[in-house]
């Protein structure tokens, strides 16, 4: 870290030359530390510090990290592949409230079948604000962790649409979902995703796995509104009977041996 911040860009062109190498140097150096010594990145995540190259290090092939930065005007997004970094910057015509008006639509036909149009509408707009600008950067990447920022946060990124479709059948089934192309994850910051992946490289047995599915059925519903305090919650009450998660939770327990609470355990 001394060494960073020893290193200063001079005016005379013959300095400059000798930090640029100085540089170049000190990034290969930081490199090969990160490959030949993997207690390095453990020691660096204690400390609160997390260097892209590590991130980068950390990375697998076919894989990416995406950072939104949402401001008042202006809307980024720092693209992280193993072998580069590219920082672009999204355009949405009309900032954020705009960005956050069709979020709000979105999610909103996405909980109404009915609005078809609508969810078609907003689906292909998003997608064209937040990811058409990075896809000519994955060309190779087809799992994407998403780190979003602000309203951004309230984004299922598997449902957009990559293209629009020829004509409006109102047939679910027929759409391009970004779920055919790319496999999402998320998470709340690249830091904290690189101190998990550090703290996983040291682990000697996979995590254990517990699913809860508590299917809001009607005898849910009943207990409760048996409590004063919850039973004017619309929202909860709401709910419908979600009868597939039982599904859900049957094959992680099959497949990941996974602990499983459903319905009124749950």
């Amino acid at each position: 870290q001394s060494l960073r911040d020893s290193i200063r860009i001079e005016d005379t062109p013959q300095r400059r030359q000798r930090m640029l190498g100085l540089q170049m140097a000190l990034t290969k150096l930081h490199e090969e530390i990160l490959r030949d010594f993997p207690s390095y990145a453990r020691f660096l995540s204690f400390y609160g510090k997390t260097d892209l190259s590590m991130v980068q290090h950390q990375l697998t092939p076919g894989e990416a990290l995406v950072d939104y930065f949402v401001g008042p005007r202006f809307i980024y997004a720092l693209l992280v592949r193993q072998d580069t970094t590219v920082l672009v910057e999204v355009s949405v015509p009309g900032g954020s409230s705009a960005l956050e008006k069709t979020v709000d639509q979105y999610l909103a036909a996405l909980q109404e079948p009915a609005r078809y149009q609508e969810f078609v509408t907003t689906a292909y707009q998003l997608y064209q604000w937040l990811l058409a600008p990075l896809v000519a950067h994955l060309s190779e990447e087809d799992r994407v962790t998403i780190i979003p920022d602000a309203i951004m946060q309230l984004i299922p990124f598997e449902p957009l649409l990559a293209q629009m479709p020829a004509k409006l059948i109102y047939d679910y089934s027929q759409l391009d979902y970004l779920i055919g192309r790319y496999q999402f994850a998320y998470h709340r910051s690249i830091t904290e995703l690189s101190k998990q992946r550090a703290r996983a490289s040291t682990a000697q047995s996979p995590p254990s796995v517990v699913a809860f599915a508590p299917g809001f059925g009607k005898q849910l519903h009943g207990q409760y509104q048996a409590y004063p305090d919850y039973s004017k919650d619309t929202t909860y009450l709401a709910f419908d009977s979600l009868v597939h998660l039982t599904q859900n939770v049957e094959w992680l327990a099959d497949h990941l041996g996974a602990t499983t609470f459903q319905w009124e355990a749950a």
